[in-house]
């Protein structure tokens, strides 16, 4: 699908609401892992360098938390607020940093027809000591101290808003439920 030319966030990629993002990502990861090992025990040794370094942790029906990245960087990580649910899925790294994308679901509309929006966004990151700098869609860098694996950054809303965000480590299960939950209020 194409970027909407009038949209107030036009270096977005608008997805369908019902699109599910990183999740089905992860289970084309998983599989690609499957049939990776499946060719290792049958003597085949062939390095695919264009595979994500993204593990996906335990599988996507895991509850525990995605792999972790150099400097101890979650791949995975949530934040919510009344009217958006914002998760980062960091898939590829190397020692500078990590990058990924931001999967935005945001209410849309007015009463009574309210609904969401769901909106992926490109990120990068990097790490400097216990500071993280992150940019989405190669905008203005914004920067944290992580404490105890979260960090709050500010994120450029689809309205074209900035928002203070705290994102926290997270799982596939957490980021699937929040999503579902959202969307069951609008």
């Amino acid at each position: 699908m194409t970027p909407d030319p009038t949209a107030k966030n036009p270096s977005a990629t608008p997805r369908r609401p019902d699109d599910r993002g990183p999740a089905l990502r992860r289970l084309g990861l998983v599989g690609a892992a499957v049939v990776l090992a499946g060719a290792a025990a049958f003597g085949i040794d062939q390095a695919v360098s264009s595979s994500p370094t993204h593990s996906g942790g335990s599988g996507p029906g895991s509850g525990t938390t995605a792999s972790t990245l150099p400097g101890g960087l979650a791949s995975l990580y949530l934040a919510t607020t009344p009217t958006a649910v914002v998760s980062i899925d960091l898939t590829t790294s190397n020692k500078q940093g990590a990058q990924g994308t931001a999967s935005t679901y945001v209410a849309a509309g007015k009463p009574p027809t309210k609904n969401t929006d769901f909106v992926v966004s490109n990120v990068t990151a990097a790490l400097h000591g216990s500071q993280i700098e992150i940019s989405f869609n190669g905008g203005p860098k914004s920067s944290s101290r992580i404490n105890g694996g979260s960090f709050t950054v500010r994120f450029p809303m689809p309205d074209g808003t900035n928002v203070r965000l705290t994102f926290h480590p997270t799982t596939v299960n957490a980021i699937t439920s929040a999503e579902a939950t959202f969307k069951q209020r609008f």
